[in-house]
């Protein structure tokens, strides 16, 4: 068993429930830091023991509120020290808490306030807290569903605590809710019990070899599972520490999360894709902080791709960064996180495959070359312990074996740590299990050599001209070319009269308004995603800052942007 378990071990920690750890650790290390949070340059220290007093205090306000035992607490705060105790007072006092994102500027308020009125009605939460600035929006969707509104920073939260007892429950009861971050529909409320939480937490803490004395460096917001599992839950199961930063200021600032890393010797930092590709992409010539104490830069919550991780590491080899020390995963919150990890200690394998026999026969069959005609992907590792994975192709493939490579299909999963399903919503519970128990993804992927390798959702494949490719693909494509404000794109496919049938669609957004300049970025657009994908788009628009709409998580959603478009043509 790796040092870092053996560390685990020693403290008393696997095999108790998240609630029974964090009693521990107070007790055995209660100055211990468990939270550095940064706004800007000046910082706050939460230790262990700081965090259970005020976990203790907001457990006393809920108590206050009369809130019934196992009733769900919203939590919709920005990155605070109250994002943190809100949540821990909720499960010391027996609740069920859950995040939900805080709305932003660049958010269309009708659609956010809108969107959440629905999941409120369904979830019926029995408290609901947030900041001053925002309580009378959210006490209007409160309110009808009789809810009432904590005001965190107005003496909502008394200043002791009641001294009643902390409830440490049985690994059997639910421990929360983790609203799931999609781009499409209402959000579905991920039911998860503290014994889920629990083993999934050892199993994946094994793979990563996280222990007690390690530091997780983050900017992920909480209300997404990877933000809630790697940057807060795991680190206090483990004992250990969390350097955190806004989401927003690592946009706008994203060498500040390395330099957090060097300044606190952090060793542990998740990121999806498109983190690497912006910090790549941003780097100061002159840039000199140093990564060498870092342990794993682990990719994961979208396709991971080779150019970005190749871009990533070259960029950073200067600052200390070693190839073994970026490696990826794949996982769900119906998985509470992770399904897979990539070998800890190794570099991240890339895998060529041929293009065209993926798009048209939905098989993966390797390539030797890495030029046209062939599409990369980054293996995503092996099943975490207690997980099993398989790929169930289209049902018109299932019984074909006379065709090279491996099958492309949706993943599927089954895990001693699986979801039992989701809140108050027994329709998406049915349709997300087989009769086997296996849980289908909707994501698409392939097996090979046991790795997995994903390729996209299958709600967001296009299919143009009989080929099959997958938006973020195009949008990966679309987000290289300059003059396209970085992640401010979005594909998707209308049916086009003129050819009768569907045609790729993108829009894009830019500071470039002249009429030269933007159909000079239109042929680079359609260039640049030729080039990837041999795809020919019908149109490309190019539109102001802001004008596309994102979800109430703060994703780009293809749902709404799809409606606006067709609307605004009509």
């Amino acid at each position: 068993m790796c040092e870092a378990l053996d560390r685990a071990e020693s403290v008393g920690v696997l095999g108790m429930s998240l609630l029974a750890s964090f009693e521990q650790h107070v007790a055995a290390r209660p100055y211990k830091p468990f939270l550095v949070l940064y706004e800007g340059d000046r910082f706050k220290i939460l230790s262990y023991l700081d965090l259970m007093e005020g976990a203790r205090r907001w457990a006393t306000a809920y108590r206050a509120q009369g809130v019934p035992a196992r009733s769900v607490v919203v939590i919709v705060l920005k990155q605070s020290t109250d994002l943190y105790t809100s949540f821990l007072g909720a499960m010391l006092a027996g609740l069920l808490p859950s995040y939900l994102p805080f709305p932003t500027p660049k958010q269309d308020p009708k659609l956010y306030w809108q969107a959440h009125a629905t999941l409120f009605e369904r979830i019926r939460p029995a408290v609901a807290v947030t900041y001053a600035e925002n309580a009378a929006a959210l006490d209007g969707i409160a309110a009808p569903v009789g809810c009432p509104v904590i005001v965190a920073d107005a003496q909502g939260v008394p200043r002791t605590d009641d001294g009643v007892p902390n409830v440490l429950p049985k690994q059997d009861e639910l421990a929360l809710l983790q609203h799931s971050s999609g781009t499409t529909g209402l959000k579905k409320g991920v039911m998860l019990t503290y014994g889920q939480i629990e083993r999934h937490l050892t199993a994946y803490g094994r793979s990563v070899q996280f222990g007690l004395d390690d530091i997780v460096a983050s900017w992920l917001p909480l209300y997404h599972d990877m933000g809630l599992i790697t940057s807060f839950l795991m680190p206090l199961q483990f004992g250990a520490s969390v350097v955190a930063m806004d989401p927003f200021e690592w946009v706008g600032e994203p060498m500040s999360i390395l330099k957090l890393i060097e300044r606190h010797k952090a060793n542990y930092s998740w990121q999806p894709n498109f983190a690497l590709a912006h910090m790549a992409r941003t780097r100061p010539a002159d840039f000199t902080v140093d990564l060498s104490s870092m342990k794993a830069f682990i990719s994961t919550s979208e396709p991971c791709k080779p150019e970005t991780f190749a871009h990533f590491m070259a960029t950073f080899a200067p600052n200390g960064l070693r190839p073994e020390q970026v490696i990826t995963s794949y996982g769900m919150a119906e998985n509470v996180f992770a399904s897979t990890q990539g070998e800890y200690g190794v570099p991240a394998r890339p895998l060529y495959v041929d293009r065209e026999i993926l798009r048209t026969r939905r098989r993966a069959v390797p390539v030797a070359h890495t030029g046209a005609g062939a599409e990369g992907f980054m293996s995503c590792g092996k099943p975490i312990d207690g997980l099993e994975i398989k790929i169930a192709p289209a049902p018109e493939d299932a019984e074909r074996d006379d065709l090279d490579g491996v099958a492309v299909g949706e993943v599927c999963i089954r895990a001693t740590f699986l979801f039992d399903g989701y809140y108050k919503n027994v329709d998406a519970t049915m349709g997300a299990f087989d009769k086997d128990g296996w849980y289908h993804s909707g994501d698409i992927g392939f097996l090979l050599d046991g790795e997995i390798f994903i390729c996209g959702r299958k709600k967001e494949m296009l299919v143009i001209h009989g080929r099959n490719f997958y938006a973020n693909d195009i949008e990966h494509a679309i987000n290289q070319v300059p003059g396209v404000k970085p992640g401010r794109c979005v594909a998707f496919a209308l049916y086009d009269g003129e050819t009768g049938s569907e045609e790729a669609v993108v829009i894009v957004e830019s500071e470039i308004a002249d009429t030269i300049g933007v159909r000079d970025l239109k042929r680079l657009v359609k260039k640049a995603v030729y080039d990837v994908l041999e795809l020919s788009l019908r149109k490309v628009e190019v539109m102001p800052p802001g004008w596309l709409v994102k979800s109430t998580a703060g994703k780009t959603s293809r749902s709404e942007n799809i409606k606006k478009f067709v609307g605004s043509r009509s």
